[in-house]
C-alpha cells in the first residue's frame, strides 16, 4: 500500500523527534497499525503491529539489561533486575511514547479512535514497542543500543526520577514481576456534590480485589489504591 505524502510527511517529523531515518518508510508506517484497523479492514494485506510488538518488547528488555550491566557493575542480579523491570513496563513506554507524539500516528479502528485508543496508556506502550522493532528490522541491534542509551537515555532516566513515589507504577512493577497478572483499578463509588467529590477505588491482580483508595478524583484515588496494597503487601519502594 503506496503512502499518502501527507502520511510521509508526517513520518519524516517523528524521525526527527525520534533522531533516526529509515531506510524503508513503511516499515515505519507500520508500526502504527493497530488491530482495531485491521479488524475493520476488509483487505486481507492489511496486517496489525502486534508482531512488532513482541519482538519490540524483547529487544528493549536486552538493551536495558546489557545497559544497566555495564553502567552498575557493583549491582547483584536482583539490584539489576529491579532496574530492568522499572523501565521496561508499560507506564515508561507509556511516558516515552507520550514524548514523542507518537499517538497522533497511530492508525485506529473508528470505535478504539472513539473510546479514546489514541491516548490509552496500553496502546501507546505497545505502539513504543512496535517502533523500536520497527527500526531493529530497518537496522540492527546496535543501532537501537545506541539510540536508546545514547540519545534517550535521559528520557528513561526522567521517567524514573518522576516515578519513584508513583505508587501505581511502583505496584504495576511488582505484580507484572511477581505475578504475572494484570494490574487493574475498578471504581466503587462516588459521594458528594459534583464540585467536591470523593471517590472510592480498588485495586485488583487478575481478578483477585487488592486493597481500596479515597481520592478527590480517580487517579487520586488509584494512587491511595496502590500505596496501601503496598504497605499491604510489604513491597520494598525505597
Amino acid at each position: 500500500m503506496k503512502l499518502k505524502q501527507e502520511r510521509i510527511k508526517e513520518l519524516n517529523e517523528l524521525e526527527g523527534r525520534i533522531g533516526y531515518t529509515f531506510k524503508n518508510i513503511e516499515l515505519l508506517d507500520f508500526a502504527f497499525h493497530h488491530i482495531s484497523k485491521v479488524n475493520e479492514s476488509k483487505s486481507d494485506d492489511y496486517k496489525s503491529n502486534e508482531r512488532l510488538e513482541f519482538l519490540g518488547d524483547a529487544i528493549l528488555g536486552a538493551v536495558f539489561a546489557e545497559y544497566f550491566f555495564k553502567k552498575h557493575r557493583d549491582k547483584d542480579e536482583g539490584k539489576l533486575t529491579k532496574l530492568k523491570s522499572m523501565v521496561t513496563c508499560e507506564d515508561s513506554f507509556n511516558y516515552v511514547a507520550d514524548h514523542f507524539k507518537l499517538g497522533q500516528l497511530l492508525i485506529l479502528g473508528k470505535g478504539e479512535a472513539k473510546s479514546g485508543g489514541r491516548n490509552r496508556a496500553s496502546t501507546l506502550s505497545d505502539t513504543f514497542e512496535a517502533l523500536m522493532a520497527s527500526i531493529y528490522l530497518d537496522s540492527s541491534y546496535e543501532v537501537v543500543y545506541r539510540l536508546i542509551t545514547e540519545k534517550h537515555i535521559g528520557l528513561f532516566m526522567k521517567y524514573l526520577e518522576t516515578s519513584s513515589q508513583n505508587y501505581k507504577s511502583i505496584l504495576q512493577n511488582y505484580i507484572q514481576r511477581e505475578k504475572k497478572e494484570k494490574l487493574t483499578y475498578k471504581l466503587d463509588s462516588s459521594t458528594g456534590p459534583d464540585h467536591d467529590k470523593t471517590f472510592y477505588v480498588t485495586a485488583y491482580s487478575g481478578n483477585r480485589a487488592l486493597e481500596q483508595g479515597v481520592g478527590k478524583n480517580k487517579k487520586q484515588a488509584e494512587q491511595d489504591a496502590a500505596k496501601n496494597t503496598i504497605i499491604k503487601l510489604g513491597i520494598d519502594f525505597e
